[in-house]
């Protein structure tokens, strides 16, 4: 399945079924991040339930602390 992510295609494994396992295969999941999934922002809760299908798009934005 090929689908992009932060602005680079990229051809996931097929164990990567859900935002979730995405999050986990790049190991952000622990972080705070907002998911915007073809342009929808994804809450949460809904992160095991949103599954992921060959051409879908992905913005992961990570928030970093800093003074």
């Amino acid at each position: 399945m090929n689908i992009k992510v932060n602005g680079s295609m990229i051809e996931m494994q097929s164990s990567v079924r859900t935002v979730q396992d995405l999050l986990a295969f790049y190991e952000v999941s622990k972080r705070i991040i907002i998911v915007e999934h073809n342009s929808e922002i994804i809450a949460k809760e809904e992160y095991a339930k949103t599954v992921i299908n060959d051409g879908d798009v992905f913005e992961i934005v990570q928030f970093v602390g800093g003074g």
